[in-house]
């Protein structure tokens, strides 16, 4: 597993952290703090790339996002969301 990210992740007490506890094996993490999810999918196209097995270790892929990554703005907007 990957260290935590200074500010954004605690060591243990994370989605990644309950998981891997629950799963019984390590738990593989891309994060991006604050540029929503372009920058982690931009990591794991990049990591496809350079690692050509990378999908066959993988057992399950969990992609997970804030509400704001599925609504347009405009959507968030009127419902006094930001």
């Amino acid at each position: 597993m990957k260290a935590p990210v200074s500010g954004m992740h605690d060591v243990g007490a994370g989605l990644v952290d309950h998981l891997a506890a629950e799963l019984g094996f390590p738990v593989d993490r891309e994060a991006s703090k604050g540029s929503g999810g372009d920058s982690a999918r931009a990591n794991v196209a990049r990591r496809s790339k350079s690692e050509v097995d990378l999908w066959e270790k993988k057992k399950v892929v969990l992609w997970v996002f804030s509400a704001r990554e599925v609504y347009p703005r405009e959507v968030a907007a009127d419902s006094g969301q930001r």
